[in-house]
C-alpha cells in the first residue's frame, strides 16, 4: 500500500486525537512537514475552520505563526457564515414544515449534530431526500413560490439541479434517491422508514436518517466522487460516525449492507477511516486495489504542481471506468488512459501551450454578494458558493479580461506578489476566473 506522506499523516493525528481515535499506526515529525504543502491539503480538503477551531495550545505552538493565524482566521469567517446558513436553513425548514415529508441529509445535519458548532463544517447547500415523486414536486413548487430557482442539468443524478434564491446564500438539493446509479426501491424504503427525529439550527424535531443509515450513506458518499470532494473531511467523519455508533449499532450497520448486498459499496471508506483515524473496522476489509490507491494519493495532492494535477486527471478518468464495470484490480484501464492522455499532450503544439499558459485571466460571471470585506460568489455551474476574503475579492474583481497576471499583481501594490498569484490559482481552481 502507498506510504503516506509526512503531511497527510499529521493532519490525520492533528484530526484524530480532537475525538480522541487512536489515529495513524505511524507517527510522524514535525520537522518533517511542508507547512505550505500541509496547507494547501486542508484548505482542499475545507478543514481549516474545525481546525481553527479544536487544535489545542500545546499542538498550535508546534505550527508556524502564518499557520496558526491562516486557521483561526479561517474559523472566525466561517463562524459569521454559519449564522447566515442557520438562518437560510431555518427559512427552508419552516417553508416545508408540514407540507412536505423530507429528510435532512449530509451536511445539513452533520454541521449541528457530529460537530461542537456549525462554523466548524463549511457548507455549501442543504440536501434533502423526499420519498414520493408527487412531494418532490411539491417541494420543488412551494420553493419556486418563494424565490428559489432551478439550476441546470442532472437529469439522470440522483437529485435535481440545485436550486438557489435572490441572495444566493445556500443552494438546496431535492434527492429522489441516495446514489447514481440508483439504490433499489426495497433499500431507499428501508432508510426511509428508519428516519429519527433531531434539534438542528436550533429546530426541535427535524427529520433526518438514523445514526446506521446515515453512516451507510456517508459512506457511499464520500467514493462516489473521491478525486473533487473534501475526501479527508469525508474519511474523518466516517470515522466519527462509526466511533460513536454502540456495538449493538455496528452490527446492525454490518447486517443491513451485507442482507444490501452492498458491502463492497462501503468497506472501502470503512478501511481508509480505519487507516488514518484508528476508527473500529466493522466490514471486512475491501481487496485493495485501485480506488484506495487514487483516495489515498488523492489526500496528499496539492493543485501547485503540475504532476498533482495530472495525477488527478488520470485518477478520475480511471475510477469513471472502474464504476462503470472496469476491474478494481486490473491495470488495463489505467494503461488505456496513459496512452490516451499521453497521445492529447503530444499533439498539442507548442503554440497552443503557449497560448493557454499566457491567456488573460477573466472573471467568470456568476452571481455574487458582498458582505463587508468579503464577498459570497455562487458558481452556478457547479452549484458551489465560494467566500472570497479581501485580496481574492480584489483579484476577481480586476480580472477583467484586459489585465494580465502582471497587471493584476500591480493593481495589488500592498501585497506580495506571491500571494496575488496564490489568490488568482485558487479562483482559476474554483473556475470563479476562466483563461
Amino acid at each position: 500500500m502507498i506510504r503516506l506522506s509526512p503531511e497527510v499523516r499529521i493532519l490525520a493525528r492533528f484530526l484524530a486525537q480532537t475525538q480522541s481515535l487512536p489515529g495513524p499506526a505511524i507517527d510522524v515529525h514535525h520537522d518533517e512537514v511542508d507547512w505550505n504543502q500541509w496547507m494547501d491539503i486542508v484548505d482542499q480538503h475545507r478543514i481549516g475552520p474545525y481546525l481553527g477551531s479544536r487544535l489545542t495550545p500545546s499542538q498550535l505552538e508546534r505550527m508556524p505563526k502564518d499557520v496558526v493565524d491562516e486557521l483561526q482566521r479561517q474559523y472566525a469567517m466561517e463562524a459569521r457564515e454559519a449564522l447566515i446558513r442557520a438562518s437560510a436553513i431555518r427559512r427552508i425548514i419552516d417553508l416545508l414544515d408540514g407540507r412536505v415529508d423530507y429528510a435532512v441529509l449530509k451536511g445539513g445535519m452533520l454541521s449541528w449534530t457530529l460537530y461542537q458548532e456549525a462554523a466548524e463544517r463549511p457548507l455549501v447547500d442543504v440536501d434533502l431526500l423526499i420519498r414520493a415523486r408527487d412531494q418532490l414536486d411539491l417541494a420543488r413548487g412551494y420553493l419556486e413560490e418563494a424565490g428559489f430557482k432551478l439550476g441546470q442539468g442532472l437529469a439522470q443524478h440522483h437529485h435535481i439541479a440545485p436550486m438557489t434564491d435572490s441572495a444566493h446564500s445556500l443552494a438546496i438539493e431535492l434527492h429522489r434517491n441516495l446514489s447514481t446509479p440508483p439504490l433499489r426501491v426495497d433499500i431507499i424504503q428501508t432508510i426511509w422508514d428508519r428516519r429519527i427525529q433531531k434539534q438542528i439550527g436550533g429546530m426541535e424535531n427535524v427529520s433526518v436518517l438514523d445514526p446506521v443509515c446515515n453512516l451507510f450513506h456517508i459512506c457511499i458518499h464520500a467514493l462516489n466522487d473521491p478525486v473533487d470532494s473534501p475526501l479527508f473531511r469525508d474519511l474523518f467523519e466516517i470515522a466519527c460516525l462509526i466511533s460513536r455508533l454502540s456495538s449493538s449499532e455496528q452490527k446492525d450497520f454490518t447486517n443491513l449492507v451485507k442482507s444490501w448486498h452492498l458491502v463492497g459499496h462501503v468497506s472501502h471508506a470503512v478501511y481508509l477511516a480505519h487507516l488514518l483515524f484508528g476508527a473500529p473496522l466493522i466490514t471486512p476489509a475491501p481487496s485493495r486495489g485501485a480506488i484506495d490507491f487514487w483516495c489515498l494519493r488523492r489526500l496528499g495532492w496539492s493543485d501547485n504542481t503540475r504532476w498533482s494535477r495530472l495525477e488527478k486527471h488520470l485518477a478520475r478518468e480511471h475510477i469513471e471506468k472502474i464504476q462503470f464495470g472496469s476491474g478494481n484490480r486490473s491495470p488495463l484501464p489505467l494503461l488505456s488512459i496513459l496512452s490516451t492522455t499521453g497521445w492529447t499532450h503530444l499533439s498539442q503544439t507548442p503554440g497552443k501551450i503557449w497560448s493557454r499558459l499566457h491567456a488573460v485571466p477573466r472573471k467568470a460571471d456568476f452571481p455574487f454578494r458582498e458582505i463587508g470585506d468579503s464577498v459570497l460568489v455562487h458558481n452556478t455551474d457547479t452549484g458551489e458558493v465560494h467566500l472570497l476574503n479581501q485580496l481574492a475579492h480584489q483579484v476577481w474583481k480586476n480580472a477583467d479580461g484586459h489585465r494580465d497576471t502582471q497587471a493584476l499583481i500591480d493593481a495589488c501594490p500592498d501585497v506580495s506578489p506571491q500571494d496575488v498569484r496564490q489568490a488568482i490559482q485558487a479562483l482559476c481552481q474554483s473556475r470563479l476566473i476562466t483563461r
